[in-house]
């Protein structure tokens, strides 16, 4: 039962939201915008509801939320999903011993506040995970700031899934896939360019054209994971590519990412501003 220890909250690592996926996960210095309720809550803003959901390998991800605008005072509150089934079991030799059924649902609440310049930002999320007959929870928090320096140029450090295992799945403990981000964010006209570096993915970019107020593109790179609780993994690495629609008030993002062996991962992002 090897594998348990290894999948509590290995999915962790992975982006509940779409349009942050088709960015490269470059999204950390994205300021006012309401996706970030699921990635660096320094940059949530808007009063807003969102959902995503997207594939990945045999893996089905979700997320839906809802943001508060107060003043200078954003509060977010949201839940993220994950469901796989029929993932393929194996032992300590990395034989084959069946297959299983994998979920997690992890509730999140997060709010910033704006400083002059600055933007502080935390969130607490609870994740709670299920393989066949087991189950393990835990506590973590994701903390972020962001820096405009002027109109063009600003910058961000954002450190996610810091927490604790409260409980495991069999007696050994799994480590939350802590991730420190740095990145800068140049913005000219029409044209958005970020880049980051993370401790985890190494480095992260996307750039985005709008081609009116209503229609944009995105061209991303996701980093590649190397190892994680002793495991080579291949985790989003891959080019991606997406549209994003705007209609009243309404705003769509459907994306791809090429994501190697593991093939075209499809995302959808839909945010509505009331």
């Amino acid at each position: 039962m090897n594998i348990l220890i290894l999948l509590s909250f290995t999915y962790l690592t992975m982006p509940y939201n779409g349009k942050v996926f088709s960015s490269g996960t470059a999204f950390s210095t994205i300021k006012g915008e309401p996706e970030n309720l699921f990635w660096n809550p320094a940059g949530m803003g808007k009063n807003a509801y969102i959902t995503s959901a997207y594939d990945y390998s045999s893996m089905i991800f979700g997320s839906f939320g809802k943001i508060w605008e107060l003043n200078s005072f954003n509060l977010g509150l949201g839940v993220q999903l994950m469901r796989s089934e029929g993932m393929t079991r194996t032992n300590t030799m990395n034989d084959s011993t069946g297959v299983f059924n994998y979920q997690s649902a992890t509730p999140v609440i997060a709010g910033n506040l704006e400083i002059n310049k600055y933007i502080i930002g935390a969130k607490v999320l609870f994740p709670y995970t299920t393989v066949d007959e087991y189950m393990s929870y835990g506590i973590g928090i994701d903390i972020g700031g962001i820096y405009t320096l002027n109109e063009l140029l600003s910058f961000s450090v954002y450190i996610r899934n810091f927490g604790k295992q409260i409980k495991a799945f069999l007696t050994e403990k799994e480590n939350f896939p802590v991730d420190s981000r740095v990145g800068g964010l140049l913005k000219s006209n029409n044209i958005v360019f970020s880049l980051e570096y993370s401790s985890q993915f190494g480095p992260c970019s996307f750039i985005s054209y709008n081609i009116n107020k209503n229609f944009g593109l995105i061209a991303g790179y996701n980093g590649k994971i190397g190892k994680f609780n002793g495991i080579e993994t291949s985790n989003l690495a891959g080019s991606s590519f997406a549209i994003n629609i705007k209609h009243r008030n309404i705003n769509v993002c459907m994306g791809a990412i090429l994501s190697g062996p593991q093939g075209l991962s499809k995302t959808l992002s839909i945010s509505f501003i009331p």
